[in-house]
């Protein structure tokens, strides 16, 4: 972790960077070295939202769930707790147009040349 904030640190890129990680420790250790430094937790499982924030022992910048893991409670819960979701990773324009659609701050793809043809960008 040490190597990444330094990376960070030296090419002055703190203002253009998210710490994306599944792992909380991650999380936690970033927080304490650079408190300011925008953080994203990625979830991969049905835990409830309240137990991986428990978890965490903060509320991260942004929340990362896989996409299929985004009903509508989850949005709520989010909403209410005004955390941002960048899901991961939509790959299919049908999936594009949906989250788009639902109002989620952001997602990651593996095909951005199919995003910018779906947000038309």
């Amino acid at each position: 972790m040490d190597a990444v904030l330094t990376v960070i640190s030296q090419a002055d890129f703190s203002n253009r960077v998210t710490l994306l990680s599944f792992d909380h420790r991650v999380l936690q250790e970033a927080r304490q070295a650079v408190p300011a430094l925008p953080t994203c937790l990625l979830i991969e499982d049905q835990l409830p939202l309240a137990e991986h924030l428990e978890q965490l022992g903060f509320q991260p910048t942004f929340l990362g769930p896989d996409f299929t893991l985004l009903t509508d409670e989850f949005l709520r819960l989010c909403s209410g707790l005004n955390l941002p979701i960048i899901a991961w990773t939509v790959n299919e324009p049908s999936d594009m147009l949906r989250l788009t659609e639902l109002g989620i701050y952001g997602f990651t793809t593996d095909y951005p040349d199919r995003a910018a043809a779906v947000l038309r960008l």
